[in-house]
C-alpha cells in the first residue's frame, strides 16, 4: 500500500494547512505519496506517522522543481527517511521543524537523492538513525545547507 492518507499523481498540487496525524503504509509514505513536479507542501502537520519502508510522513517521486516548506514534522518513522523521502533535482526545504523523528537505517530526518537540493532556514532537533546520517541523509551531486539549526 502507498500512502497512509494521501496518494498524489499530478503537477502543481499545493497541499497546505493539514493535519496528518497516526496514518500509516505498509510500504511507503505514511502519510503522502506523491509523484510529480512543481508540487508544494506547505504549513501541514505531520505527527506519529509511520511507512514500513521509506518516509514516515512524505514520499515524492520526481520533486524535480518541488518544495517542502513551513512544516512541522514530530514522531514519524519509517526504515529510511523518518520524516521525508524525495527524489528529484532541485528540491527545496525550507522553513521546517522536524523533531523526534526516526529511521532504522539512514536519514532520521529526510533522506533526499538527486541533483541540486536546497536545504535552508529549518530546525531538526533529537531526530535519530541506526545507521547514517541521524538528521539529514543526502545523495546528490550538488546540495546547499544554509542557516539550518539543531
Amino acid at each position: 500500500k502507498l500512502a497512509g492518507a494521501l496518494e498524489i499523481k499530478t503537477i502543481n498540487a499545493n497541499i497546505q494547512s493539514n493535519e496528518f496525524t497516526e496514518n500509516s503504509a505498509r510500504t511507503t509514505g505514511g502519510a503522502i505519496y506523491i509523484e510529480g513536479e512543481q508540487n508544494t507542501i506547505q504549513k501541514n502537520n505531520f505527527t506519529k506517522n509511520h511507512a514500513n519502508s521509506l518516509a514516515g510522513a512524505i514520499r515524492w517521486i520526481n520533486a524535480n522543481n518541488g518544495q517542502i516548506t513551513e512544516n512541522n514534522f514530530e514522531e514519524n518513522y519509517a526504515q529510511s527517511g523518518g520524516a521525508i523521502y524525495a527524489d528529484g533535482k532541485n528540491t527545496r526545504l525550507a522553513n521546517n521543524t522536524i523533531t523526534h523523528c526516526s529511521a532504522g537505517d539512514n536519514g532520521g530526518a529526510a533522506y533526499l537523492t538527486g541533483a541540486s537540493a536546497t536545504i535552508t532556514d529549518n530546525k531538526f532537533s533529537n531526530n535519530i538513525a541506526g545507521s547514517l546520517g541521524g538528521a539529514l541523509e543526502i545523495k546528490s551531486n550538488n546540495a546547499t545547507i544554509k542557516n539550518t539549526r539543531e
